[in-house]
């Protein structure tokens, strides 16, 4: 499936299924000179669930009929690690955007692991799904990218028709994975 085709399912979902809102709140940004953590997608998970993880995705499924179907079904742990909570963070990931303007800037976006985590599902587990609180819309980026992204880190759930991620993070800083 190329990249456009993709982008146009995840488009199609965001249209059928906006996502759930929670109460409003201001970003809160990074205070000048707190140290950034530079982690890995091991480190979302508490403790105890470290020894079950793998970077290695799921078997894609193309087949599904609709986002309730048995293959869209999101499963895994939603525990999250404590000591996250309020942590400036630095993460490599890829976007899988979930809030568009009219415009088609992306105004909110699921960082995930691996490529492909929006149609080749089921998606990853929603301790391995951060919501990406964007204060000023992005414009939209290439999806088959990773990218280094920063930011204030909280064990606040997220969801969307595309799955539920059991962090969010305030938007600090993004950029192409490399530069």
């Amino acid at each position: 499936m190329t990249w456009l085709l993709w982008l146009s399912a995840c488009s199609s979902v965001l249209a059928i299924n906006p996502p759930s809102h929670d109460t409003p709140r201001a970003a809160r940004v990074i205070p000048q000179g707190q140290r950034i953590l530079s982690m890995n997608w091991e480190q979302l998970l508490p403790p105890q669930e470290r020894e079950h993880f793998s970077l290695v995705p799921p078997p894609a499924i193309h087949d599904y009929l609709a986002e309730t179907a048995p293959a869209a079904a999101q499963s895994g742990s939603a525990a999250v690690n404590p000591a996250l909570e309020g942590v400036a963070v630095q993460l490599i990931g890829f976007i899988v955007p979930i809030e568009l303007t009219p415009s088609g800037s992306v105004s909110g976006f699921f960082l995930v692991p691996y490529v492909g985590a929006c149609v080749h599902v089921p998606p990853p587990a929603p301790n391995q799904m951060i919501y990406i609180h964007i204060e000023k819309p992005l414009p939209l980026l290439p999806l088959y990218e990773a990218y280094t992204v920063s930011g204030l880190m909280h064990a606040q759930p997220r969801g969307s028709g595309l799955g539920a991620a059991a962090y969010t993070m305030d938007l600090q800083q993004i950029e192409r994975y490399g530069n």
